[in-house]
């Protein structure tokens, strides 16, 4: 997990840290939206057993603020639809995800059937709805802490999701998939809920 090794000899599990930053600028003749996002990634794995990947973060950063909005246009969208989508948010998060490949585990390379198992695990804006608490942080009209005039955005997210594919000989094999996700928003977001 630290980025600097101090050894030389192979360690038996294989892992990497990832830094991420981006920004993406969308200007339309509704309104102009910005959006900041920053990201601190552990992934690992072991080398007996490559398949099995796993990935920590730590900390993730979502930033995105309206610049512009016309009035006519957020005038037609639908009040749930523009406390979702069309408001600034901030949210502070961490995840962990699991992964299964079976193409990567050489016990299973006889097999015609390949796997690939992923859990992810997301929860957001605990700690900032948690300070905005102590520090007695304004709220906005719904009762929602704010950061620096900003919504905190507050949820834990789920998803699992299996693929498979079955070689029927030659250049054919048979595909499929399947796939579960749940979102759900709580404290300083549960006044969003339908």
């Amino acid at each position: 997990m630290i980025p600097f090794r101090g050894e030389r000899r192979q360690r038996p599990t294989k892992g990497t840290t990832e830094f991420t930053l981006s920004y993406n600028y969308l200007t339309r003749p509704e309104f102009r939206r910005n959006v900041f996002s920053s990201s601190l990634a552990y992934s690992w794995s072991q080398y007996r057993y490559p398949a099995f990947r796993y990935v920590f973060k730590p900390l993730e950063i979502d930033y995105m603020r309206f610049g512009y909005m016309d009035e006519s246009f957020i005038a037609t969208v639908p009040e749930y639809d523009r406390m979702l989508n069309y408001r600034n948010q901030l949210a502070v998060s961490m995840s962990l995800m699991f992964s299964y490949n079976s193409s990567l585990d050489v016990r299973r390379h006889s097999s015609p059937f390949l796997h690939n198992v992923r859990v992810y695990l997301q929860t957001a804006g605990n700690l900032l709805t948690a300070w905005s608490a102590l520090v007695k942080a304004p709220q906005d009209n719904f009762g929602a802490y704010m950061f620096n005039g900003t919504n905190i955005v507050q949820f834990f997210k789920g998803e699992l999701d299996y693929s498979g594919l079955y070689r029927l000989g030659g250049k054919n094999a048979l595909a499929y998939r399947a796939s579960l996700a749940t979102v759900v928003p709580y404290g300083n977001s549960r006044f969003f809920c339908p």
